[in-house]
């Protein structure tokens, strides 16, 4: 019977003490900046299945079909986000295009914000312009989303390589319970208006921009 060799042998590994990676987090500002950026990508993505079919069926009247359908143009956004990341790993380093992805959340963000608080505060817009500024909003966000979560994923965990296993568990393990809180969030925040997920949104994404400039600084 034929067998691949052992590639990492018995008589070279090293115990590694999941408590002690657990300490280097919690004292690792950088390791707790990314957590935060991939934990607040991803809070907008969950909250957003979790309150977008209230918003866009209950709320701006789309019909099942239509909102399932939305969700291919959303994909499409992310496929591009990849592709454009990484053609742009050539000329830009790891950093700066999780930047880049931070600054399009922002702009998608601040734009579906602004019509939501005209439409909430000021005068009623067709529901139409309401849904179609929705979609492509979410369609910007899962744009940057895709460039800032997949490079911010990459440089993470740069000097825990002598425990990648235990580390990448542990750090999973951390940015996955700051996305249940940051959907539970918006569970909280929701009061039957068209106002606090654009709101809670633009929120999330200042947050990961101030993250960026103080826990990840060069």
């Amino acid at each position: 019977m034929y067998k691949l060799p052992e590639t990492h042998p018995h008589a070279f590994r090293k115990k590694v003490s999941a408590w002690n990676i657990a300490t280097q987090f919690m004292l690792d500002k950088k390791v707790i900046g990314f957590a935060l950026i991939v934990a607040g990508c991803n809070g907008i993505l969950f909250s957003y299945f979790a309150e977008g079919s209230f918003y866009l069926i209950k709320g701006l009247g789309l019909s099942p079909s239509h909102y399932g359908l939305s969700f291919t143009v959303i994909a499409v956004a992310t496929m591009l986000g990849e592709i454009v990341s990484k053609r742009l790993q050539n000329k830009l380093s790891s950093k700066e295009i999780m930047g880049y992805g931070l600054l399009i959340i922002a702009f998608a963000t601040t734009i579906f914000s602004c019509v939501a608080t005209i439409n909430h505060n000021l005068f009623a817009l067709h529901s139409h312009i309401m849904i179609a500024i929705t979609i492509l909003s979410q369609m910007g966000c899962a744009f940057g989303i895709c460039m800032a979560t997949s490079n911010a994923l990459a440089l993470a965990l740069a000097d825990y390589k002598h425990a990648i296993g235990t580390a990448s568990s542990l750090f999973g393990f951390f940015y996955y319970c700051l996305i249940s809180l940051f959907t539970l969030f918006m569970g909280l925040l929701h009061d039957g208006t068209l106002l606090p997920m654009p709101l809670y949104f633009l929120s999330l994404s200042c947050f990961m921009m101030i993250v960026n400039r103080i826990c990840l600084k060069s």
